[in-house]
């Protein structure tokens, strides 16, 4: 399902390789981590016209789509960091699609950093925002930087694209939920271990 939603001027890349990646984790992963992923990439992206920083759309978008995908069993292996298991899933995809070994690179520590926080916000724009979409979608921790607007846009627009399944979707409380106005400054006053997001994560995906 395409998603056709501009939130301030940002949208899902239009391009057959931004369908490709849709494709691959809309059918791979449960619906959680889809509308999760596809929420990382609009924070990601609004964080970067609100720092202004710019990257190419497309790889940003590999970054947030693939960013949690060593979760999903198929990807996961026995030996790695999830995070690593994601990247890597990244590499072998845009590699297959000719994608530079530079911009494979990008996406790979992107998505191998991204809960590594005080690292990547000092480099390239790729690494920086798609930690910040986690941030922001999982942690809450930026929640001022966003409007109210922005925020109740992107996760009604996540729910209008969450793929057709049959598959048991988790109850998982987000961060960016529905009623966004009753909400503090900040969404949280001190960040999740990130080992008990990983535990938190793995859990609700498998009951997926």
């Amino acid at each position: 399902m395409a998603l056709t939603t501009t939130i301030e001027g940002v949208r899902i890349p239009d391009s057959k390789l931004a369908g490709k990646i849709t494709e691959l984790v809309r059918d791979t992963a449960p619906s959680l981590l889809f509308q999760h992923s596809s929420r990382v990439y609009y924070f990601g992206a609004l964080a970067g016209r609100h720092r202004g920083l710019t990257c190419d759309p497309e790889l940003l978008y590999a970054g947030a789509m693939f960013h949690d995908m060593g979760l999903v069993k198929a990807h996961s292996s026995a030996n790695e960091r999830f995070e690593v298991d994601g990247a890597n899933v990244a590499r072998d995809f845009l590699r297959g699609h000719g994608i530079s070994q530079q911009d494979v690179d990008l996406v790979w520590t992107a998505i191998a950093l991204h809960t590594t926080p005080g690292i990547p916000q000092h480099m390239h724009p790729v690494v920086a925002l798609v930690t910040a979409g986690v941030e922001m979608d999982v942690l809450g921790l930026t929640y001022p930087e966003y409007s109210e607007a922005e925020r109740t846009q992107v996760v009604h627009a996540m729910r209008t694209r969450a793929p057709s399944t049959s598959r048991k979707t988790s109850s998982k409380p987000s961060t960016t939920g529905s009623d966004t106005s009753q909400r503090p400054p900040s969404a949280t006053s001190r960040p999740m271990c990130w080992r008990t997001r990983t535990r938190i994560s793995t859990a609700a995906i498998s009951a997926a």
